[in-house]
């Protein structure tokens, strides 16, 4: 991931290198660690085909709003995309 989380520490990837991996395999790439409704769509841009989230789900006060906020995030920038 190239953001840090309650469980990563540190940044594990860059941007650049998360990239480079995209375009060299020929299997999806999933970033996990970090990623909120804040830096998705600085993650979505590098070009990988999705996110794992929790954190940013289970942050109080209203888990079922924070999904859907990401969610709603997550299809706009798919469809400018």
């Amino acid at each position: 991931s190239p953001f840090v989380s309650k469980t990563k520490d540190k940044i594990m990837l860059k941007p650049s290198e998360i990239r480079e991996i995209k375009q060299n395999v020929d299997i999806p790439v999933i970033v996990v660690g970090g990623v909120n409704l804040d830096n998705v769509e600085q993650v979505l841009s590098i070009g990988i085909d999705g996110v794992a989230v929790h954190q940013a789900l289970f942050e109080p006060p209203d888990i079922e709003q924070n999904v859907r906020r990401l969610g709603v995030k997550i299809s706009k920038l798919r469809e400018t995309g």
